[in-house]
């Protein structure tokens, strides 16, 4: 049953363009992205928690904060298909426990109209149950240098976790050292955990 709600297809950048990228805990970008929301000293895990409030929040604010420390004393964070949307989301809610630590992440290449030349996202699918419910979760990358990737290509990122702005939003970023391209994997999608 669960191959009856996979595409026959991988979903590609095109789907992004039309329904946004999700920063690490909750933040889109356009064209779904709501100005009201758009903060400049608050990060978007400060704007989660404020959302949360009186909700069942506190249950997973406890999961990423034991996330969080779990990870402290790990110098360099590999995020793949099993812990890529926990992981950008305990990154965005904690990162100033994060800042300066070494991450490699896995995912095709994004970019969006407005990024500089030396920006683009690596992204994955997150499906809870079918192609309906698909949502793009992203890191935004920044190089020292312009980038000559083309979209949709499956890439692994080595670089360093910042604190960065993008359209206003503060959120993390990665300053890379390296862009190798893959293969896509045999499962390009990331489902929740639900823990």
């Amino acid at each position: 049953m669960f191959g009856f709600s996979l595409p026959d297809q991988v979903l590609d950048s095109s789907v992004a363009a039309n329904r946004g990228i999700q920063y690490g805990s909750g933040i889109f970008t356009s064209p779904t992205a709501n100005p009201e929301r758009i903060v400049t000293e608050k990060s978007i895990g400060e704007v989660a928690e404020t959302e949360q409030e009186g909700s069942d929040g506190d249950k997973y604010d406890e999961y990423y904060k034991d996330l969080a420390q779990a990870y402290s004393d790990i110098d360099r964070i590999i995020i793949n298909e099993e812990n890529f949307l926990e992981m950008l989301s305990v990154i965005d809610l904690y990162i100033d426990n994060f800042i300066g630590k070494e991450v490699e992440v896995t995912g095709f290449v994004y970019t969006e109209p407005e990024m500089k030349d030396n920006q683009l996202v690596v992204a994955r699918f997150s499906m809870t149950c079918c192609i309906a419910d698909a949502t793009v979760y992203g890191i935004l990358i920044e190089s020292e240098e312009p980038v000559d990737v083309e979209e949709d290509t499956w890439v692994t990122v080595h670089g360093k976790i910042n604190k960065g702005s993008y359209n206003g939003f503060v959120m993390p970023t990665v300053s890379t050292t390296n862009i190798e391209q893959v293969s896509e994997p045999d499962m390009p999608y990331v489902f929740p955990s639900f823990k």
